[in-house]
């Protein structure tokens, strides 16, 4: 009895393992980066670190990750899976290949991620970019009688045109603080594109 008892517990780890759990585990290597660097990463709502980052995630579906940075758009999505091909070695598994299906659908070596590496390119919420900045200054100089016109009214469409092209980050009361202040033209329209 002992000759048949011997192997069996020694063969049982093995049967009732999957495939992919005993190849690639329930876990995976990923990397984020993001530029600018030092944004905080969050994997499924949880806070694991910050950019550039290398990490052991929990494999699964239906995961979703987050690059941030005050004063930057976050970048988010999804880490996508794909069903692991070790996985499907259980189905020639016989016998045991419920067990062992049933094992890596648990511990979720089933899946693998479709890419290890997430790159975040975090577009700054603050500042324009150098076309905007240009574009502002010569709308300002070009129109600049009519826009300090507006300010001094405390509305207009002119002073609605500039806000707008702010993104409205900028008050009224702002832009007559500029326009008291900078006489010259090029000087109210170059402190204006810096807002």
């Amino acid at each position: 009895m002992l000759k048949l008892i011997k192997p069996l517990l020694i063969s049982l780890p093995i049967l009732t393992s999957g495939c992919a759990t005993m190849i690639d585990g329930s876990t995976e290597t990923l990397t984020f980066e993001s530029k600018p660097s030092a944004a905080t990463v969050y994997v499924n709502n949880t806070e694991v670190g910050r950019t550039p980052l290398t990490i052991e995630v929990d494999k699964g579906e239906r995961q979703t990750f987050s690059i941030e940075k005050e004063g930057y758009s976050a970048s988010k999505g999804e880490l996508e899976t794909s069903t692991s091909p070790w996985f499907y070695a259980n189905i020639l598994g016989g016998v045991m290949s419920t067990t062992s299906t049933m094992v890596d659908k648990s511990t979720d070596a089933a899946y693998q991620f479709e890419k290890n590496n997430y790159f975040a390119d975090l577009k700054s919420l603050n500042d324009h970019s150098r076309d905007a900045k240009r574009d502002v200054r010569k709308f300002v100089i070009l129109n600049q009688a009519v826009i300090r016109a507006d300010i001094a009214k405390g509305h207009g469409e002119w002073l609605d045109a500039i806000k707008e092209m702010l993104n409205d980050r900028v008050s009224t009361d702002e832009l007559k603080a500029l326009a008291d202040q900078f006489t010259d033209t090029v000087a109210f329209a170059q402190a204006i594109a810096e807002l």
